[in-house]
């Protein structure tokens, strides 16, 4: 689905008031402070062309960013209730039609937002929980945004003639549109082969360990993890660019030229692989396209948190073998600093190599 984020539809917009917990010592020092309820509603928030806009705006941006990780749902976590109730949203859509009936859609909501206020501590800001049932021409969706709001700034609640709580759609956008609030952790679920599957970006996060996605909000929240670990990712990564290097798509000039960045993107210090990145810094002019459907049909995440631990011996060495039956086999380091390697006009690589014989076998 997101590659389709152009052409997304928002259709609705229901949002919740999930307040921030106070710690045991901050109760101890301000005894007359007041837990702050959490506000479910009712009935969607009015949605007008401007907040669509804008949530089209936000949901591309870091859907489709490349801090956006695939995730799915861990069947150890299956009783996990937001999973649980994300789940049952999709199976409904399945008898009915997008965007299910409103009721229906205010339960599974209310649900969700309760769940994040049990597993939520002290440490985690209090905000406004949003839903946006979404639609591109070929999928239903469901996006999920926690967005922080400043201390003391509530938002705005209404209550209609029969008694139902909405949210003002005005104050929303005097929120969502300033500075008065900052968008943490955007979430985009929808179905791929009668699975449940999606895409999480967290701007809050810092970068932990490998992943950038706070645990609390992936695992104990939605019942997620990542579609794949980053150590088998990073491995299929490694192996699928090196066939394409030996692939006869590529002379031995620009073999030469990915190789390289191939090592420079495995061992820098960027905590994360994006495909389409290293595909416009590493490939030949026209090759991208043909690189990128390559590692889709191998199932190689569009972005994935880098972890070498599975192909570290490997990325330290490098093998040249030509087609005369000669190999030439070396560390990264000394074939650098020892090697030289230069292209002829005939299309065919020379290599100059000046040392001492250690042992001839």
């Amino acid at each position: 689905m997101r590659k389709n984020l152009t052409s997304l539809v928002a259709d609705n917009l229901i949002v919740h008031d999930v307040p921030k917990k106070f710690s045991r010592n901050y109760l101890k020092e301000n005894p007359d402070a007041r837990y702050e309820d959490l506000i479910l509603s009712d009935i969607p928030t009015e949605f007008d062309a401007e907040l669509v806009k804008f949530f089209h705006g936000r949901i591309s941006a870091t859907i489709g960013s490349s801090s956006a990780f695939e995730i799915e749902f861990d069947p150890v976590l299956s009783d996990n209730k937001t999973q649980q109730a994300v789940k049952h949203y999709f199976d409904s859509g399945k008898a009915s039609s997008f965007p299910l009936v409103e009721g229906d859609a205010i339960r599974i909501t209310q649900d969700i937002a309760m769940t994040l206020h049990e597993v939520q501590t002290a440490r985690n800001p209090g905000g406004i929980l949003l839903f946006i049932p979404c639609h591109d021409q070929h999928q239903n969706g469901l996006a999920i945004l926690k967005v922080e709001r400043e201390d003391g700034v509530r938002i705005q609640r209404d209550v209609t003639t029969q008694g139902k709580t909405t949210f003002s759609a005005q104050h929303i956008k005097d929120l969502m549109l300033t500075s008065k609030t900052k968008l943490f952790k955007i979430v985009l679920f929808y179905l791929a082969d009668d699975n449940v599957v999606g895409f999480v970006c967290d701007q809050q996060q810092g970068v932990l360990g490998n992943r950038e996605v706070a645990n609390f909000f992936l695992t104990d929240f939605l019942g997620c993890k990542l579609k794949e670990e980053p150590h088998v990712s990073t491995k299929k990564f490694f192996e699928a660019t090196t066939t394409y290097i030996n692939s006869e798509t590529l002379n031995d000039s620009e073999r030469l030229d990915v190789r390289t960045h191939l090592i420079s993107e495995l061992t820098n210090n960027l905590q994360t692989i994006n495909l389409s990145s290293f595909a416009d810094r590493a490939l030949p002019s026209g090759k991208k396209q043909e690189f990128m459907d390559i590692m889709q049909n191998k199932k190689i995440p569009a972005t994935f948190p880098k972890d070498i631990v599975l192909i570290a011996d490997k990325i330290k060495k490098v093998k040249y073998e030509l087609e005369c039956g000669i190999k030439i086999t070396g560390t990264e380091d000394a074939v650098k600093n020892n090697l030289s390697i230069a292209s002829c006009e005939d299309g065919k690589t020379k290599f100059e190599l000046i040392d001492r014989i250690r042992k001839v076998e």
